[in-house]
């Protein structure tokens, strides 16, 4: 855009495959030397996790962090899982350029994971609606 201002939209977010991180990779690079980035998450109803934590390295610092953490109730104990940056993505000038992500009723699971962690690092402004709530995994019993 103009001001030089790079805009991400992401409909969905697929597994890590090696097509998507080549894609995710390049993507990257268009934008590494935008003034501010938007990343565009309306609509996005989510997907599998780890692509939106390797899209939010990107504009984390290098040093390690976790970006989002789930805790599993199993049986009388109780099991913890972080999931942690990637501290090689970032660090870079990314990390420091204003950041924005636009949400809106039908952004979901993954989609609000990444929204809500990088508001919550305060790395993020987030501008909308409210989201759809589904960002907490959930396991029947």
């Amino acid at each position: 855009l103009e001001s030089n201002v790079a805009v991400i939209a992401l409909d969905q977010f697929p597994g890590m495959t090696a097509a998507a991180r080549r894609t995710a990779e390049a993507v990257m690079a268009m934008v590494a030397h935008a003034d501010a980035v938007i990343i565009d998450l309306r609509g996005n109803p989510g997907g599998s996790d780890g692509m939106n934590q390797f899209i939010s390295s990107h504009f984390l610092p290098e040093a390690p962090v976790v970006i989002t953490a789930r805790e599993y109730r199993e049986g009388d104990g109780q099991r913890r899982t972080d999931y942690p940056n990637d501290p090689a993505r970032g660090g870079g000038r990314l990390s420091q350029v204003p950041l924005f992500v636009l949400v809106d009723a039908a952004t979901g699971s993954a989609a609000e994971n990444m929204s809500f962690s990088l508001q919550g690092l305060g790395r993020a402004v987030i501008v909308g609606e409210t989201t759809t709530g589904a960002a907490h995994s959930s396991q029947f019993h």
